[in-house]
């Protein structure tokens, strides 16, 4: 086996942990595959080092979490600016409409799969070191 097939056989093996780690740090589908793909060029890098470690699941997952964490510092500016314009017509009844509204779809679904989507909508609506805490 070519270096290049070990490689692609390692990549096949890790992309879906290292991808769905970034999508839980970054609830963004488009940042989460740039960073995977940063993690692997990283690893490209090192593959002579790690290839064959025991641990290199945990190193993936550090440098996953590292790139994410260093990729919300960068746009966390941009992300403040936007959360901070309000909305006009905002007012608490439209809130807690909205909060019942929830809660009645909520206690409505029994099926996993709808709770999944109602814990990602909820885990993208929160600020990114809350998510990241969570995650």
């Amino acid at each position: 086996m070519t270096e290049f097939q070990s490689f692609e056989s390692f990549m096949r093996s890790y992309q879906n942990m290292v991808y769905s780690k970034a999508y839980r740090l970054l609830a963004n589908h488009a940042e989460a595959q740039d960073i995977a793909q940063d993690v692997f060029l990283k690893a490209y890098d090192r593959y002579d080092d790690i290839g064959g470690s025991p641990r290199v699941g945990g190193w993936l997952k550090t440098v996953t979490r590292n790139l994410c964490l260093n990729h919300l510092t960068r746009h966390r500016r941009r992300w403040r600016l936007f959360s901070d314009f309000k909305r006009e017509g905002d007012d608490e009844s439209d809130y807690e409409a909205s909060l019942e509204d929830e809660q009645a779809s909520i206690a409505g679904t029994d099926d996993s799969n709808d709770q999944r989507l109602l814990l990602e909508e909820a885990m993208e609506a929160l600020p990114s070191d809350q998510r990241i805490a969570i995650a």
